[in-house]
């Protein structure tokens, strides 16, 4: 298995991205995002957001058809994400993480991950950065979402939720994200088609 992994300093604090893991399948592209910013007392998570509750967690009341993902899907990595964080998890450099509470769906936070898997495939490429500048924050808050943007993983490959979450897991970036207490809900992004016949986005953010 071979990863990149780089660090690009900002304004505002610095990225842990990981560039690109390729998992032993050969099918599987990862990346994982989580945007820290310095305070007075260290890193903590930027707080993008008015601080206030997020979205319905009816995925029906904001995602139209095909605006969001088939509701299985979203079910899938819900339970797997859920599971991964009730216990300690090793999450390799970042050490072993200690077990943090379940999440939710999030009607605004699904739109803006099926959105970006939709624009990742459409325009052929394969980042964090969407085909018109935006950021994830960018994308989360552009849904109306009033809680605080956490990270994102994506990944290319694969048809099974259970399946792309272990794979998360199992590279540090992303389980770290997956393992960040400070989230309490998620959105979910599935598309097929692509170079490696599907896509997937996982938006972690703060609704309180």
């Amino acid at each position: 298995m071979g990863a990149g992994l780089g660090h690009t300093t900002t304004r505002a604090g610095w990225f842990d991205k990981r560039i690109e893991e390729n998992m032993n399948t050969g099918t599987l592209r990862l990346v994982s995002i989580l945007l820290l910013v310095v305070g007075t007392s260290g890193c903590v998570e930027e707080n993008s957001g008015s601080g206030g509750g997020g979205g319905s967690t009816d995925i029906g009341e904001t995602c139209e058809e095909g605006l969001c993902p088939d509701e299985a899907i979203i079910e899938g990595v819900l339970e797997a994400v859920n599971e991964a964080r009730s216990t300690e998890t090793d999450c390799g450099q970042y050490g072993v993480l200690p077990a943090v509470g379940p999440v939710t769906g999030d009607a605004f936070l699904h739109q803006a991950s099926h959105a970006h898997t939709i624009d990742m495939r459409d325009n052929d490429f394969f980042s964090h950065t969407g085909s018109d500048g935006s950021s994830f924050s960018q994308r989360i808050n552009d849904t109306g979402y009033s809680g605080s943007p956490v990270g994102e993983n994506i990944a290319g490959g694969g048809t099974e939720p259970a399946g792309v979450v272990a794979r998360w897991i199992d590279s540090d970036g992303h389980c770290r994200n997956i393992m960040n207490g400070s989230a309490n809900q998620i959105g979910v992004g599935y598309v097929s088609g692509g170079q490696w016949g599907s896509l997937w986005t996982l938006k972690l953010a703060n609704g309180s």
